[in-house]
């Protein structure tokens, strides 16, 4: 029988420093994103404002015929649906992946070496930061969407008449809708 001491590595503070770095690093990088995303997104809408309120744009209101109207209105429902459907199952698949790597963990053996903790503690704190810059990328992508087609919905309306930017306003929903399915497959 073995009645030695078994080493619990713990990980240098060196290594316990450069993990903070990287989860500091990301946070502020993730703030950064969602940050320029949003004065995007404020120049868009005051760029759709200032169009509006010119002489540029003179409103011709135009006759939308009342299936185009329907159908722009059940393409949004039906790519929302599809949508959130769709992120529920990934993230049933994320959670089931999570809890097979936590397993698998629980599985592996204790660290030997020094270097094997020093490794773990990086590489956790780079993935989280790298997941942290990645949701705020969706995040961005996300909104700066919304307001592209809310603002270019807008500006139709103010030109063609309300019929017209609430269909376009549909119309572009349901494709951000398509595209938020994309991101979730790809």
């Amino acid at each position: 029988a073995d009645h030695g001491c078994a080493i619990r590595w713990r990980a240098r503070d060196e290594a316990a420093l450069a993990a903070q770095g990287v989860e500091a690093v990301g946070s502020v990088l993730a703030s950064a994103v969602r940050g320029t995303a949003k004065a995007a997104g404020w120049g868009i809408r005051a760029a759709g404002s200032a169009a509006r309120r010119s002489e540029l744009i003179e409103p011709e209101a135009v006759q939308v015929p009342e299936e185009a109207r329907e159908a722009a209105a059940a393409a949004r429902m039906a790519t929302k649906t599809a949508a959130k459907v769709t992120g529920k199952v990934v993230d049933g698949f994320a959670s089931a992946i999570g809890w097979a790597a936590g397993r698998v963990r629980e599985q592996l053996p204790e660290c030997t070496e020094q270097w094997q903790e020093d490794v773990k503690v990086v590489g956790r704190s780079s993935v989280g930061a790298g997941a942290e810059v990645f949701q705020a990328l969706q995040d961005a992508s996300a909104s700066f969407w919304k307001d592209v087609a809310d603002t270019s919905a807008d500006v139709i309306g103010h030109k063609y008449g309300e019929d017209a930017g609430s269909t376009a306003r549909e119309s572009m929903h349901a494709i951000g809708n398509v595209l938020e399915v994309k991101s979730y497959l790809t």
